[in-house]
């Protein structure tokens, strides 16, 4: 029984005990009346103590709720009015004896079953008691006279009678209550069986079944299903708490009942995923709902601690064009999601069979990717970094290589699968290894350089272990921090957080150097330069192909150069291969250069240090 029935459950057990303590009360007021009169003061006496007692019980219940205490209490007031009566008079033929067989039946009703028997037992033993006295000719006080015995029977029988129609009363609310929560607890099973339970929207197991029946009876129709994903949720959940994702994720559930209709389908895939079945809509209209998604999705998300900003990728598939069964659509739908996130997101995209084609060789280059890296068959090749200043070779980058058996498979395809298919960290510890053990090598020989340059993911520095491998791998291969630049995509700058801000700083104070790669192709603002502890920028080889017949090459590289100077950050220009590009760089306040005119590439035993 879960926390909610629980609670139900406790609070019929704490109204019954309370009206059965009323009309004890209630009773108990009449009766003392009666015996009072009669000249029975210590039964009034006792009447009047058990009321004042079943106030104060009632005052307890309503404070504590501990019904299982009070009904025990309850109980053995009425088992010592009647032990009171009993000895006042009468004896085994007492006429109050038939209330001694009210309390097993109250007990049944009022408290847990093994105590009930507990009760049932004690008057068990109460009858023998008196029999047994009864039979020894043991003789009780009997001062009424037969009128007053005889109306004392009577009242008595229809006290007992009362309250033993009051106790089938009870015992028929408790089974009518019992049975609505019965009935509660199965709508609870049936919502969380089919039910979100933070959007409230269907789960898939509903969605599905819903989506199977509906399409059984729309063979000849086209059915579409939207595969929804949201963009840069992830970084609102990092940056806020789970929380305030859960509290977005609520608003977005909100904001998709406001676009669809109550026959439409929808439901929470997962995360922060959604599937959804428009009904009885033509493509165009599935082109303008999406659009009419992401644009409601683009739309600030005023939260209790902040205002977010999301987006949303949607991938379309349609019955029966590409998939017969549901599973075959989610897949199609999914593909065509990704496809659209690979894009750049905040846009949708319809299934296409090149799509899949693309997929699946993606999944088949990450099982490669995995075989190779416990295989140890990737390489790293290091390229030269030269300084105009010094007029000397000054440190090079390692770059990592892979040939999947006679194929040479470009780095930038590979690493986005990483990247992708969750691999990154893996391939990212190979390469941090492997490029710290060849810095050790070349220190132990001796060799002249500053600095070796590791290009580092996005997705490696957002690890929560990733400052600790970095100063554990200095330790293992006795490396000083201030030898390794650590090159950094603008992406960076997509989930940035002050908790990033932090762990680069940290960075920065253990020695690191940082090195925003390819710059002037992201995110990287001035904003962020200040920002950020940057030790020099590498300003894309794109710009300087063309610096020399491009005037507007040359301006930016120009501009980007006197702005990092002006900021007192480093550059390093990439891509360089003739000697009026060099010139040219030289002229702008280039410090370092890298490109094939300084040399290609090569594996270190190739490399003449």
């Amino acid at each position: 029984m879960d926390h909610n029935n629980k609670n139900l459950a406790h609070m019929l057990h704490v109204q019954i005990v309370f009206l059965f303590a009323l009309s004890g009360i209630g009773l108990s007021i009449c009766f003392s009346i009666i015996y009072y009169k009669m000249g029975l003061d210590v039964v009034g006496n006792v009447l009047v103590f058990s009321i004042v007692v079943a106030l104060i019980s009632i005052l307890y219940l309503k404070r504590t709720y501990h019904a299982e205490l009070v009904a025990h209490i309850l109980l053995i007031l009425l088992f010592i009015i009647l032990l009171t009566a009993n000895n006042q008079f009468g004896g085994f033929d007492n006429p109050n004896f038939s209330w001694f067989l009210v309390i097993p039946l109250a007990g049944g009703v009022l408290l847990k079953h093994y105590s009930s028997w507990l009760y049932t037992l004690l008057i068990l033993g109460i009858i023998l008691i008196y029999y047994s006295m009864k039979v020894s000719g043991q003789d009780f006080p009997n001062p009424l006279t037969p009128q007053e015995f005889d109306f004392v029977t009577m009242s008595n029988r229809i006290g007992s009678l009362v309250t033993i129609a009051f106790l089938m009363i009870l015992t028929r609310y408790e089974h009518r209550a019992k049975e609505k929560n019965l009935e509660l607890k199965e709508t609870q099973i049936f919502e969380i069986a089919n039910f979100d339970n933070l959007t409230s929207l269907s789960n898939r197991s509903l969605f599905a079944s819903n989506f199977e029946q509906m399409i059984s009876q729309r063979k000849d129709n086209k059915v579409a299903l939207l595969f929804v994903d949201l963009d840069a949720f992830k970084s609102v959940n990092d940056s806020y708490g789970h929380g305030v994702g859960d509290e977005l994720l609520v608003q977005v559930g909100k904001r998709f009942r406001e676009l669809l209709s109550q026959d439409d389908l929808i439901c929470r895939q997962g995360g922060d995923e959604f599937l959804i079945v428009p009904i009885d809509r033509k493509p165009n209209q599935i082109n303008k709902l999406c659009t009419s998604i992401i644009q409601k999705m683009s739309e600030p998300f005023i939260l209790s601690n902040c205002v977010a900003h999301i987006g949303c990728s949607i991938g379309v598939a349609y019955y029966p064009i590409h998939g017969n069964t549901y599973d075959q659509l989610i897949s199609a739908a999914d593909i065509a999601m990704y496809r659209a996130k690979t894009l750049g997101g905040a846009q949708f995209k319809v299934f296409h069979q090149d799509y899949a084609k693309e997929a699946s060789y993606k999944t088949l280059l990450s099982h490669k990717l995995r075989q190779a890296i416990n295989l140890d068959d990737l390489e790293l090749y290091y390229q030269p970094k030269f300084s105009v200043t010094c007029n000397k070779i000054i440190g090079y980058e390692a770059l990592i290589r892979w040939h999947d058996g006679e194929t040479f498979v470009e780095p930038e395809a590979f690493v986005r699968v990483a990247e992708e298919f969750s691999i990154i960290s893996q391939l990212g510890s190979w390469v941090l290894h492997n490029a710290f053990s060849q810095l050790r090598t070349w220190l132990d020989e001796k060799k002249d350089f500053q600095s070796l340059a590791i290009n580092i993911s996005a997705m490696q520095v957002l690890r929560a272990d990733f400052i600790s491998e970095l100063s554990d791998m200095c330790q293992y291969y006795d490396v000083p921090a201030s030898m390794i630049e650590l090159e950094l995509t603008e992406s960076i700058f997509i989930d940035y957080t002050e908790q990033t801000l932090k762990k680069l700083e940290f960075l920065s104070d253990m020695g690191f150097k940082l090195v925003i790669d390819d710059y002037g192709t992201g995110y990287a603002s001035i904003g962020y330069l200040r920002r950020f502890p940057v030790h020099a920028l590498k300003i894309d080889k794109d710009f300087v192909k063309d610096i020399v017949s491009n005037d507007a090459d040359r301006n930016i590289v120009a501009s980007t150069i006197d702005l990092a100077h002006k900021l007192g950050i480093k550059m390093i220009a990439e891509g360089v291969e003739n000697e009026q590009q060099i010139e040219l760089l030289k002229k702008m306040g280039c410090e370092t250069m890298q490109g094939f005119y300084f040399g290609k590439p090569q594996p270190a035993y190739k490399l003449d240090l």
